[in-house]
């Protein structure tokens, strides 16, 4: 809700996500619990980090400047560093870190499978929330 409040852009984009993220995992017939919970839970916070994010980054009309691109990439650590002072029964770090990975176009590493488990975070639900949203994507 603090996430929806702050970013106009992608409201009810994270309940979004995290339907579609445990959809995914169940087609790609993910059945252990621990894992299901674990995306279920990253799938809800993946965008905490962007609680550090400017809102007139988050909200602007339009594509991002490069460098207004580079510090919308930070939310990913910035989540990842938050949701890691609490302590999950599951692996719901991993997951968040990894959230824009992919095919090794994606930041903030630009990881490849198999450096990463693809099952085992809400890439699949966020980049089909992006792709069916109005809302922009990468920098100008």
């Amino acid at each position: 809700m603090a996430i929806d409040a702050k970013d106009d852009v992608t409201h009810s984009h994270v309940r979004r996500v995290q339907a579609y993220a445990i959809g995914l995992a169940r087609a790609l017939s993910v059945t252990d619990e621990p894992m299901l919970k674990a995306i279920e839970a990253a799938a809800l916070l993946h965008d905490t980090g962007k609680l550090a994010v400017p809102e007139h980054i988050l909200n602007k009309p339009g594509k991002l400047t490069a460098s207004e691109f580079e510090r919308m990439k930070l939310h990913v650590d910035i989540g990842a560093d938050i949701l890691s002072l609490v302590e999950f029964p599951y692996p719901v770090v991993p997951i968040v870190r990894a959230h824009h990975e992919w095919d090794g176009s994606g930041y903030p590493r630009g990881l490849i499978a198999p450096t990463f488990h693809r099952r085992a975070h809400p890439f699949g639900g966020d980049c089909f929330d992006a792709l069916t949203s109005d809302r922009r994507i990468g920098a100008a």
